[in-house]
């Protein structure tokens, strides 16, 4: 996967949450919805303190990272044996959560279609900070919003264990 940088991504994550929990925005995005991947970038950047969450894109495609104001941006060909974009997204999306998360991030994964009128972190922060999985309604294979926080060590287990449960699907 080197490339595409998402597996020396994990990897770097992994290296600097040792020190600081790693906060991850992750998008995963077709070069078709970049537009609104790049929305939220831009409105988690004006709601959420300057180094507290990072940001990523996330694509199957190459093209996608290649396009202007992408960066940072990371493609990964490992699930391009299916046909459909959509599935090799949902593929990436699952994976690549339970990876950074299993790698010390608390990941919160958006779709495209989400869109923020606030900051989202005080919410998981305060109202939610003992819970360590957090999903829309919409059902668990296809959630708009998915929140994994590390807040213990069991809770941290059982939810490492159910997102590659869920990414090995």
């Amino acid at each position: 996967d080197a490339p595409g940088r998402a597996e020396s991504l994990v990897q770097e994550c992994s290296a600097w949450s040792a020190g600081r929990r790693c906060e991850l925005a992750l998008t995963l995005s077709t070069v078709d919805g970049l537009d609104t991947a790049l929305l939220h970038r831009r409105q988690l950047a004006a709601f959420v303190p300057a180094g507290r969450l990072h940001h990523l894109i996330l694509t199957p495609e190459e093209e996608t990272c290649e396009q202007p104001g992408s960066a940072p941006c990371a493609f990964s060909a490992r699930f391009n044996f299916f046909q459909s974009t959509w599935h090799r997204v949902i593929r990436l999306r699952t994976y690549y959560l339970a990876r950074f998360f299993a790698a010390g991030a608390n990941v919160l994964q958006l779709d495209a279609d989400v869109i923020f009128f606030n900051n989202p972190l005080p919410f998981f922060d305060s109202r939610y900070a003992g819970y360590g999985l957090l999903t829309q309604r919409d059902g668990f294979s296809n959630s708009g919003i998915v929140a994994a926080r590390h807040c213990g060590v069991a809770s941290d287990l059982a939810i490492g264990w159910l997102l590659a449960e869920w990414s090995n699907r």
